[in-house]
Parts: structure tokens; sequence; C-alpha cells
């Protein structure tokens, strides 16, 4: 769902958008990116509040795995959304 308010992925409708509207398509992308982030943190501190109202433990910074080696083990995936 979220995607769809993005820039790039905004779909067909930001093309449309910028074809009736008569300006640029960065004019479109750069007026959506607001709502779409505003969109993805709203949804950070739904699942935030609704982990802490069903008492999900927290890890302690000792439990978490070393950036590095989570980068080197998964940097794979980090591919599609840089050519994006």
């Amino acid at each position: 769902m979220g995607g769809q308010l993005i820039p790039p992925v905004m779909g067909a409708a930001a093309f449309i958008m910028a074809e009736t509207l008569g300006v640029p398509y960065s004019t479109v992308a750069l007026a959506a990116a607001i709502p779409g982030v505003l969109y993805f943190v709203a949804v950070g501190v739904m699942v935030h509040f609704e982990a802490a109202r069903q008492g999900l433990p927290v890890l302690a910074r000792s439990e978490l795995p070393k950036l590095r080696t989570v980068l080197t083990r998964d940097a794979h995936l980090l591919l599609g959304p840089a050519l994006l």
C-alpha cells in the first residue's frame, strides 16, 4: 500500500497527474514525498505502540547483531532499492 505513495513507485497516477496538471513529474514526486514519509512514520509509530501494548520484549544493545555483519550478509537485499 505505502509504495503507491512514495516516488518513484507511485504508479501511473503520478504520470497522469503530471500530464493533466501540466507540471513536470519531479514536481509531483516532490509533492508526494511528504505524505508518503508521513505514512511510513505513522505505520512505524503504530507498530511501536502495538508492540508495547502486547508487552513484547525489547532487545538489549548487546543482543543486537553488529551492523557490519548484517550488511555483509544481507547486502544483496539493498540492490533493488538502489536500482530504483
